[in-house]
This record gives C-alpha cells, sequence and structure tokens, in this order.
C-alpha cells in the first residue's frame, strides 16, 4: 500500500467535544484511523488501491481486536467523524483539512515538467534533465512512496462529479437567502440538495469546515429530511454549537428519537399492551337464567327490609 508520509493533526483537537467526550482508547484508534487514511492516500477513504479496506484488514493493519475496533469506529460514527459511504469507510473532512492528496500534488510536479520540457524545446534553457534528477527535483512534501491515481480514486471524483461535489455545487443558489423561508424555498426546489444544505451551512456559520455533501445528505436522512435537516440547522445558528454542528444536530435527533420511543414504551405500558394498542373491550358473556334469578331476588330482599326499616322509624 503507497502512501501520504505524513498527515496534518491540528491543535483544535485539543477542545473538540466529539473528541474529548471519547475515551482514551477511541480516541487513539481515531487518530490511527486517520494514519490508515493518509496511508491510504485516497481523500480520507480507507482502501487499498480500487479494493475498499474491509474491518478485518483495518483492524489487522492497526493491530487492533476486531470487535473492539468495531466499537470504537461505532462511536466515531456516532460523532460523525467516520461514515460509511457505499460500503467504504470515510474520515470526514479528511480530504479539506489535509489539502490536495499526494497522487495530485506528484501531477502537478509532473505537469510543470512538461511546461519546462516544451520551453526547452522552444528554445529556452534545457531543463529535460535524466530521471535521477527528476527524482532529485521532487518537491520536499512529495518524498518516500505516492499513490497513483487509482480506480478508486477516479470513481470517487465522478461520484463527487455527480453528486454535484465541485465549486459550483451551489450554483443553484442565486444569491445568500436572509431568512428560513428563503432558505427553505431554496432546498425545497433544489436539485442537489446536499450541496444547498452545505451552502446553508457555510452560510449560517462562517469560519466553520463545511461537511461533506455525503455526510450532509446522511445525516438530512437522519432528521426526516434536507427540510427538517435546514429547520435545525437556522435553530442553532442563533447560539452555534461549538464542534462538528453537524455531529450535535445528530446527537439531538437521536435523542429525539429515543425519548418519543419512551413514552410510546411508557404508553403501552399504561395500556397493559406491549404493543402500544389499546386493550381490546372483553365481550360480556350472556348469565344463565338461575344466575338471573338469584340476582332478581337478592334485590327484591333488600327492597323489603330497607322498607321495614322505614316502617319502624328511629
Amino acid at each position: 500500500m503507497t502512501s501520504m508520509p505524513w498527515i496534518k493533526l491540528y491543535t483544535d483537537i485539543l477542545d473538540d467535544p466529539k473528541i474529548g467526550t471519547m475515551n482514551a482508547a477511541d480516541k487513539w484508534r481515531f487518530v490511527a484511523l486517520c494514519a490508515l487514511a493518509g496511508e491510504c492516500d485516497a481523500e480520507g477513504y480507507l482502501a487499498n488501491g480500487d479494493e475498499p479496506l474491509t474491518l478485518t484488514q483495518i483492524a489487522w493493519r492497526l493491530r487492533e481486536n476486531e470487535t473492539e475496533l468495531a466499537d470504537s469506529m461505532t462511536a466515531h460514527e456516532a460523532r460523525g467523524l467516520l461514515i460509511n459511504d457505499d460500503g467504504v469507510f470515510l474520515i470526514v473532512n479528511f480530504s479539506n483539512r489535509q489539502g490536495r492528496s499526494q497522487s495530485e500534488k506528484r501531477e502537478a510536479w509532473r505537469e510543470r515538467k512538461r511546461r519546462q520540457r516544451g520551453k526547452s524545446q522552444d528554445g529556452g534553457e534545457d531543463d529535460t534533465g535524466s530521471p535521477d534528477d527528476d527524482a532529485e527535483n521532487v518537491p520536499s512534501d512529495t518524498t518516500g512512496t505516492h499513490a497513483g491515481v487509482t480506480p478508486l480514486e477516479k470513481s470517487i471524483a465522478e461520484k463527487k462529479e455527480s453528486r454535484g461535489e465541485t465549486e459550483s455545487a451551489g450554483a443553484d443558489v442565486p444569491a445568500t437567502p436572509t431568512t428560513f423561508q428563503e432558505w427553505s424555498d431554496v432546498i425545497r426546489t433544489s436539485e442537489n440538495r446536499p450541496a444547498a444544505l452545505v451552502t446553508m451551512y457555510e452560510a449560517l456559520y462562517p469560519g466553520r469546515d463545511p461537511p461533506a455533501y455525503g455526510y450532509a445528505g446522511k445525516v438530512a436522512r437522519e432528521a426526516g429530511g434536507a427540510g427538517r435537516l435546514a429547520e435545525l440547522l437556522w435553530q442553532h445558528s442563533t447560539r452555534p454549537p461549538t464542534g462538528d454542528v453537524l455531529a450535535y444536530v445528530l446527537g439531538q435527533i437521536k435523542r429525539e428519537k429515543g425519548d418519543r420511543h419512551e413514552t410510546r414504551t411508557q404508553h403501552s405500558r399504561g395500556n397493559g399492551s406491549g404493543d402500544g394498542r389499546r386493550p381490546a373491550e372483553q365481550p360480556v358473556s350472556p348469565a344463565d337464567p338461575d344466575t338471573i334469578a338469584r340476582q332478581r331476588k337478592s334485590l327484591e330482599e333488600h327492597a323489603e327490609r330497607r322498607a321495614r326499616e322505614r316502617d319502624a322509624g328511629p
């Protein structure tokens, strides 16, 4: 597996509540997963070439117990740090915070070399050099072994393009809306709602790292639709939570779902029915003639005693 020689680890990790609320083992495993993403050099996807890494392969590479690693990755996913994108694990915002992948940097360097060779053929300074010279002129941030453009990377790029994950992805927003109703109309009529949600996120939370489009789409599905997520983003913009806003919203959604489930459970217990439905009324079987006769006689005797007591007086 080829790799980036190093990754960036930002100091704000110390103040990130998503990280700070995890136990020490989960924290380390997240850092290790980031290092693995750098080793994969696939824009944050955990893959070897064009093959997604399985949980077993990830556990072996990190020298971790597979069950314990799975539990940690579930915790990471709940906090919005990791997602499973069509069967491929993705470190959220990895590509945004790490900059261009090493393969892109290497391709840019190759393009510069081609331009230099073109100039030399036009009579400029000869800069063709030898393969060894080229190796020595590689920029310092691309030393070591780097990943080439793999079929998976090409597939990722095509998927992003199909989802509108380009600089013009939010181009269907003609102007920045200033009211919730305007945002709601934009998102409702947008052909690319995740892109519109990210545009809304960037407008309401300036200075924050924008979420990946796939991540925004996933949170929207959990919320019950893009409109509901837009409503939550608007509500929290007056007092923005620290850290990842979508992770905070996702936690709120899950808490609300848990509260509704608990309410339904209590209601079903109160009704004496495990399925939450009202208990069916039990049919009353008709009394037999002897029972009716005994009840009638008892009522007549009771009436006679009451009449005697009234006649006797005080």
